[in-house]
Parts: structure tokens; C-alpha cells; sequence
């Protein structure tokens, strides 16, 4: 389905497997839903949100070659984390904290 410019595929109940709504392409990694039966039984876990190192690590990947050009050495990073506006810092500060 297209609109407004997004390619979009359907989302699917994260338990029952029921077809639910749509999310964009480019988030189809990273939604997830639960119908109103399942939502009950799971509600503890609503909120909870898991990317697995591989993703996170290739987004890392993806947005150095994007804005430099190549991967950073371990000091480039450094300087690139300690900018607030760098797209390092960025995607930083979007990482879950784990206790």
C-alpha cells in the first residue's frame, strides 16, 4: 500500500498473528502490536523494547558510511559522541538504557 509518499505493509498481532494495521516499510523491523485479546495476557510487557545488537550496530555502520564516507576510527568516534549533534550522539541518545 502506498500513501503519502511511504511504501506501507501490514502488521500482524506480535502473539496471535491477526492482521492489524500498517506500519512504513522502513519501520517494518522495528513495530510491533498486540490485538486487544492478547494485549491483556502480555500488558506486562507492553513498553518494552528490544533491538538486537546486529540492527543497532549496522544502523552505527549505515550512518557513518552516510555521513562521512567510511567507518571512524575509535577516536573519531569519541569526538563524534562528545558533539550532541552528531549523528553518533543522535542515534546514541535513541539507545534503550538497561540497568
Amino acid at each position: 500500500m502506498l500513501s503519502g509518499g511511504h511504501t506501507y505493509v501490514p502488521l500482524f498481532c506480535g502473539n496471535c498473528g491477526i492482521k492489524g494495521g500498517h506500519v512504513i516499510r522502513a519501520r517494518q523491523n522495528f513495530a510491533f502490536w498486540l490485538c486487544n485479546t492478547c494485549s491483556a495476557k502480555w500488558e506486562p510487557m507492553v513498553g518494552v523494547s528490544l533491538i538486537p545488537d546486529e540492527v543497532v550496530w549496522e544502523q552505527i555502520r549505515e550512518a557513518q558510511l552516510e555521513d562521512y564516507g567510511r567507518l571512524l576510527t575509535p577516536q573519531e568516534v569519541a569526538e563524534s559522541l562528545s558533539d550532541g549533534n552528531s549523528i553518533l550522539s543522535k542515534l546514541a541518545r535513541d539507545l534503550p538504557v538497561h540497568d
